[in-house]
């Protein structure tokens, strides 16, 4: 799922220590939507700001700074909370009563609920200045959100925030998704009291890396603060392991939507209940093995899956190869062997399989290989193997012309076997009816 902005919440000012922010602006808020609170002060104080409940600190700024001059300093705070079913507790307490301070809620949906900040920064710049350059950040994963937010020391209004990567200066407030490109989300600023203006800007960081600095133009010379914060994504588009393992553990572990997965010369592992590869274009492996064990094990909609010299195997509860539909031999195991061992292992809508010096074999309780569109079943010169109670060839339909292992033999075995809707079997078996049962040994 894509990052979306879900709104940004109607600004609230106080000079009182209780700062109770609002969502109000904000249209269909929804549980697992990322909130982010970002409030700018004068204060004198640099005693943090207490959090409400369920809320996490990006960073803080701190200046004890009531000047009303170009030496002037804001003070900043970034918070985030992954909303649940309702709305959380929302009114935070600064120190001492701030002159004055202001705030919003500016909301995204799309965040990894399960570990949803990357990294953050926070700085300064020197007094007396409307032109901002201060440290940006390094994030350490595809397709971060980066929310920044920029507070002055005096009544600044901002434009043009910016950096090296992601890049484009930000212009007029808008409400579209995030992009690549900077987009400024709210501007704000008050002449009570001593002073302060607050902007909030976002872009998505791709590729993985620094930022390099943070710019921004302030309407009003004064010291200016920048606190930034990214966010991570539920997904990833390109998931290498070159030299190395990628390893998936855990309960429901899984990759969703990834679009390549390679491992050379190594192993991909998936180890877990419901462990699995949902959507995943590309999962290849040479010279190494691809592996998937737990219950419920999957790669599910792999264009390609293939292990040379070695093996792909999965085993569990459930185990399952699921839809690769491309028209090659798409899954295949090269001098190695392609094994799926469990109840219920099964191989589905699979055009090609090839396990060539090796053997295909499928073993467990009602293991199955579904091949709707199935061509060729080729083992050569190694068998191709179904072991367990109701073993199954099922739906070669009409255009299942070849089933053949030379110069061995197919072997069904097990509990009601069946060899279904084969036209063509040459060697040891040859079935033109539409429907061959056979016994509990063959």
């Amino acid at each position: 799922m894509a990052w979306s902005f879900v709104g940004v919440s109607s600004v609230v000012e106080v000079s009182t220590t209780a700062h109770a922010l609002v969502t109000t602006g904000i249209t269909g808020l929804q549980a697992g939507d990322l909130m982010i609170a970002c409030i700018s002060s004068r204060i004198a104080s640099t005693t943090s700001v207490t959090l409400p409940a369920g809320w996490t600190l990006v960073a803080e700024q701190k200046n004890n700074n009531i000047a009303t001059n170009n030496s002037a300093a804001a003070s900043g705070l970034m918070a985030y909370h992954v909303r649940g079913a309702s709305n959380p507790a929302l009114t935070f307490t600064h120190p001492v009563a701030p002159a004055p301070a202001i705030g919003r809620i500016v909301a995204y949906r799309g965040v990894n609920a399960v570990t949803p900040k990357d990294t953050q920064v926070a700085a300064q710049t020197a007094t007396n200045t409307t032109a901002v350059s201060v440290a940006g950040l390094t994030t350490t994963a595809l397709d971060d959100l980066i929310v920044a937010m920029a507070a002055g020391g005096q009544e600044a209004a901002w434009s043009a925030f910016n950096a090296t990567s992601p890049s484009g200066a930000s212009g007029a407030t808008v409400t579209t998704a995030p992009t690549t490109t900077w987009s400024e989300r709210a501007d704000s600023l008050t002449t009570t009291g001593n002073d302060t203006s607050l902007a909030i800007f976002d872009a998505i960081k791709n590729p993985i890396g620094a930022t390099g600095n943070f710019t921004a133009t302030a309407s009003v010379a004064a010291v200016q603060v920048i606190i930034a914060g990214a966010f991570k994504g539920p997904t990833a588009t390109v998931l290498p392991a070159a030299e190395g393992e990628i390893v998936v553990t855990g309960t429901a572990a899984g990759f969703l939507r990834t679009r390549v997965m390679p491992a050379a010369a190594v192993a991909i592992t998936l180890t877990g209940n419901a462990a699995g590869m949902g959507r995943g274009f590309k999962g290849p492996s040479a010279t190494g093995s691809v592996t998937l064990t737990g219950s419920l094990a999957g790669l599910r909609a792999a264009r390609r899956l293939s292990a040379a010299t070695s093996a792909i195997v999965a085993s569990g509860v459930d185990a399952t190869l699921t839809y690769t539909p491309d028209e090659d031999e798409i899954l295949s195991a090269a001098p190695g062997a392609i094994a799926i061992t469990a109840a219920a292992a099964g191989l589905r809508r699979t055009r090609g399989m090839a396990g060539a010096q090796g053997s295909v074999a499928v073993t467990g309780l009602d293991a199955t290989l579904k091949l709707r569109l199935f061509r060729k079943l080729l083992a050569e010169p190694g068998g191709i193997v179904l072991t367990g109670y109701s073993a199954t060839l099922s739906a070669g339909i009409r255009q299942h012309y070849r089933l053949e292992a030379a110069p061995d033999t197919v072997v069904v075995f097990g509990a009601m076997v069946n060899l279904q809707i084969g036209n063509r079997q040459p060697g040891p078996l040859h079935f033109g009816r539409p429907l061959i049962r056979l016994p509990y040994w063959w």
